[in-house]
């Protein structure tokens, strides 16, 4: 973590200035940040830009006055993406096929527009997940090719340091990371800090088990670390059993893929077993506060 401090302490700095400028001066934002990744473009810095992108949408999901700067420049910043994507076609040459996967749904999501009372906010929102899904596997397929692990690496350091900021908030201003009593972190509500670490999690665990040497053992115990106390505080009860069923699953179908699929099949048989008793098991551990 102290070597990422280190080294990216000029891109952290850029991000630091976003947020000051959008926090105090929320028009200049929309002078300074196109600016700034139009820097980033001309240096080829497209990794930065992911990561901005990331950083920019987990603000903008705050509910904090002092960031909604985030929610009105996000949509720009997605529109500069693509727009850098389509111009810069020797550097996106091999295109990430992966929205071609999801083309049923683009499909099925224009023609649900016709059914829609407010046509235009849906094809705006319609429109913005087709870029979503356009632009940010190329851009993270561009990394890999461009930066190997050192890439993945930043992105994922750069996850732990947006958890850490909101734990520290939590001791020095619990407030600001406070949604009715419970934790939320740098992200709105609590249950989209959950969604963020379940994603999160996977995310990290696929990367470490892809390539090993990704990071070491203690480097991935801190990550881990970080995001289960993250899941704890947030109180979001499915992201407690998501990553609770993903770790389990994990660990049978790396003993044997035939082991996991057995014990997914039997969890299935047994689960209305467990959902009729689930009740009588937690408040046996004493935990019905936390289940609610």
């Amino acid at each position: 973590m102290i070597d990422y401090l280190k080294s990216e302490k000029q891109f952290l700095f850029t991000l630091l200035c976003w947020i000051a400028v959008g926090m105090f001066a929320p028009l200049l934002s929309w002078i300074v940040i196109p600016v700034t990744l139009m820097l980033f473009q001309r240096k080829k810095m497209y990794t930065e830009m992911l990561i901005g992108f990331f950083v920019i949408l987990i603000l903008s999901d705050s509910r904090q006055y002092s960031m909604h700067f985030a929610a009105d420049i996000k949509d720009i910043y997605l529109l500069l993406l693509a727009f850098f994507f389509f111009v810069d076609r020797k550097t996106f040459a091999y295109g990430e096929r992966l929205v071609y996967k999801f083309l049923p749904f683009i499909i099925m999501a224009v023609l649900c527009l016709a059914f829609s009372d407010i046509i235009l906010k849906s094809a705006q929102k319609t429109l913005s997940y087709l870029l979503l899904l356009l632009v940010v596997p190329n851009y993270l397929s561009n990394t890999w090719r461009n930066e190997g692990t050192k890439g993945l690496r930043r992105i994922i350091w750069t996850g732990v340091f947006v958890l850490l900021v909101g734990l520290t908030f939590r001791v020095i201003n619990p407030a600001f990371v406070t949604l009715a009593g419970r934790f939320s972190g740098m992200l709105g509500n609590p249950n989209g800090l959950g969604l963020f670490c379940i994603v999160f999690f996977i995310f990290v665990a696929v990367c470490n088990e892809v390539r090993t040497d990704v990071f070491s053992r203690k480097e991935i115990y801190l990550i881990y670390g970080v995001i289960l106390l993250s899941t704890v505080l947030c109180g979001s009860r499915n992201a407690v059993f998501t990553i609770g069923i993903f770790i389990v699953f994990h660990y049978f179908y790396k003993i044997s893929p035939f082991l996991g699929i057995f014990f997914f099949l039997v969890m299935v048989l047994v689960y209305q077993l467990i959902l009729a008793n689930l009740a009588g098991i937690i408040e046996s551990l004493n935990l019905q506060e936390f289940f609610r």
